[in-house]
């Protein structure tokens, strides 16, 4: 939208930016219910860059839904306000504990490393199937 000079300078950071995409969305209904998690540096054939990933956990069911947004420059000073909606994605797992949260991020970050890859990657649920 090219107005980020009319963000007041404690909200313009790629998190809180990041963190405005999955609320915008998604359906999440707490405000302080989504909490950060971490943020990865991804890099497939077609772009690079931060993804930021959150969870927030069901008032239902008790499982943790976890979220990401990306993607971010690598200088963290600088903000990407143009998100590419390919790396956005609301309830892309849901687990139980908090092991499991790291493992589905790690596996997330290498569904995203192999976009563009000629052997290429489908995840599906928690698993991959490859195909040529």
């Amino acid at each position: 939208i090219e107005k980020e000079d009319k963000f007041i300078q404690d909200y313009r950071s790629q998190k809180q930016l990041m963190e405005s995409a999955i609320s915008a969305s998604s359906s999440i209904d707490e405000e302080d219910s989504l909490k950060f998690v971490e943020k990865r540096y991804i890099k497939n054939k077609y772009d690079e860059g931060y993804v930021y990933f959150f969870k927030h956990q069901s008032d239902y069911n008790n499982k943790w839904y976890i979220h990401y947004a990306g993607l971010q420059p690598k200088d963290t000073t600088e903000i990407n306000s143009k998100t590419n909606l390919d790396y956005i994605e609301r309830k892309a797992s849901s687990v139980y504990t908090e092991d499991e949260i790291d493992k589905e991020i790690d596996d997330w970050v290498k569904y995203l490393n192999l976009i563009g890859r000629e052997r290429a990657a489908n995840k599906t649920g928690s698993e991959y199937s490859y195909y040529d």
